[in-house]
């Protein structure tokens, strides 16, 4: 008899920077928490992580609330960085180098 591989759940880390688009962001979280709906069991789980753990405002000027912080964050087995039109405006260093090593 076969067995199953086991399930662990994949951790996706969001990355936000000001005036990320909302609409990607959360169209790359709703299948996650859908998977998560239909398997009856937590396949995905993340977080939301910005420069310093604040809340950072999207371009349609809604506030999103970050878990963490880039110094905070830990055991990630994905990153999605989420910005928007100005992304080639970002000059924030300590994102880059958090960015690189991982």
């Amino acid at each position: 008899m076969t067995s199953l591989p086991s399930q662990s759940t994949q951790t996706f880390g969001f990355l936000v920077v000001p005036k990320f688009a909302m609409l990607a962001f959360t169209a790359a979280i709703e299948p996650l928490r859908a998977a998560n709906l239909f398997a009856s069991t937590e396949l995905y789980s993340w977080k939301v992580i910005s420069q310093d753990g604040g809340p950072v405002v999207s371009s349609n000027g809604t506030a999103v609330t970050a878990h963490d912080s880039i110094a905070e964050a830990d055991k990630l087995d994905n990153v999605v960085v989420c910005s928007g039109l100005d992304a080639h405006l970002i000059e924030d260093q300590r994102i880059f180098g958090w960015l690189r090593r991982l």
